[in-house]
């Protein structure tokens, strides 16, 4: 995860720590899920067209059900993410950019060992090539 900076103007901002090729998926050893080895990367628009500019991020709400464990082992994670997701206040207090922007760069606030962390991450993720949909939840 990169350092932030402000700007949210632009477009296909990328972030630079966690690049959108296959690299970033297991460090690129696909011997336990070679089916990874396949998956392409799409931009927030690309996956969802009717994602426009300036919309909420959380148009439709926050819910703990949102949260499905996938492929990735990250179990831990999600399970933190579905508790603090029964109050989707909270939730909404990590995202620090709340709307959907042209250059696809968002400021979440994370927690590293107890203390707030401002991360920019880049709109871009795993897809299946058959359906074209994210490959994970």
């Amino acid at each position: 995860m990169s350092a932030c900076i402000d700007t949210t103007q632009g477009s296909g901002w990328t972030d630079p720590d966690f690049k959108p090729n296959q690299q970033s998926l297991c460090n690129g050893d696909f011997g336990e899920h070679p089916e990874w080895a396949d998956y392409v990367w799409r931009r927030l628009a690309d996956i969802y067209p009717d994602a426009k500019v300036g919309k909420s991020i959380f148009r439709n709400g926050v819910d703990e059900n949102d949260i499905f464990q996938g492929a990735c082992g990250d179990c831990y994670f999600l399970c933190a993410l579905s508790v603090l997701a029964e109050q989707p206040q909270q939730i909404r207090k990590c995202f620090i950019t709340k709307k959907i922007n042209q250059a696809g760069r968002y400021k979440v606030k994370f927690f590293k060992m107890g203390l707030p962390v401002t991360v920019a991450v880049d709109d871009y993720f795993p897809c299946v090539s058959a359906t074209g949909g994210p490959a994970f939840s």
